[in-house]
């Protein structure tokens, strides 16, 4: 699972790319309420639970690319 800080880098991407910023920790907290793993942005790869009411926008966050300054003027992606 991706660190916390990670999947907030990743988010904020997002919501520069479309506007729309989403509220991690208040998904979080539903997610451990509802007796689930607050896992909403933190997936590495492809999830399998399609039933979750964040699965759509939690794979869109897996497919964001975040770019990160290295030495020499060049980007890293994440």
């Amino acid at each position: 699972m991706l660190e916390v800080q990670k999947a907030r880098q990743r988010a904020l991407v997002r919501a520069l790319e479309t506007g729309e910023m989403v509220e991690m920790n208040f998904i979080h907290q539903i997610q451990t309420v509802e007796g689930l793993v607050p896992c909403f942005g933190r997936s590495e790869e492809a999830c399998d639970r399609i039933s979750c009411r964040w699965y759509e926008e939690c794979m869109a966050l897996l497919n964001t690319t975040i770019a990160t300054a290295t030495p020499f003027g060049q980007q890293a992606v994440i």
